[in-house]
């Protein structure tokens, strides 16, 4: 994978952390907004910003979806891993999606380092020794 995919897939995997906390600003802003007014306090303001948030978490829900796919999809596709580390990675991405993408995208994605030809066919890894 060349390194400018890489970059894009990085800033889409760490983009769902910026997009929450900027949701929560948003929120809290128009919250005090409305409560810190001069004029007369209506609390049903605050509920016709639901509209655009439940647009906003539909559309956020179908982007994670999607990228979530794609990294099942990628580690299904990778031919350095065998069964159990799919296996396991699969799980993972699946239990702890929005914590274990970024994970998986630093250690295979944006991480990779060149493997000789003797680990490469043997699958041998460093550290276990039967």
């Amino acid at each position: 994978m060349r390194k400018p995919v890489q970059i894009i897939l990085g800033v889409l995997t760490f983009l769902p952390f910026i997009i929450i906390l900027a949701a929560i600003g948003f929120g809290v802003y128009k919250a005090l907004d409305i409560f810190l007014s001069p004029e007369g306090v209506n609390p049903f303001l605050l509920f016709a910003y639901f509209g655009y948030a439940i647009q906003f978490l539909l559309f956020y829900s179908l982007f994670y979806l999607a990228l979530g796919i794609y990294y099942l999809i990628h580690i299904i596709r990778n031919p350095l891993f065998d069964t159990e580390k799919k296996g396991l990675w699969i799980v993972v991405i699946i239990a702890l999606n929005g914590l274990a993408m970024p994970a998986y995208w630093y250690m295979h994605i944006w991480n990779t380092t060149p493997v000789s030809n003797s680990n490469y066919y043997t699958r041998y890894e460093s550290g276990t020794e039967s």
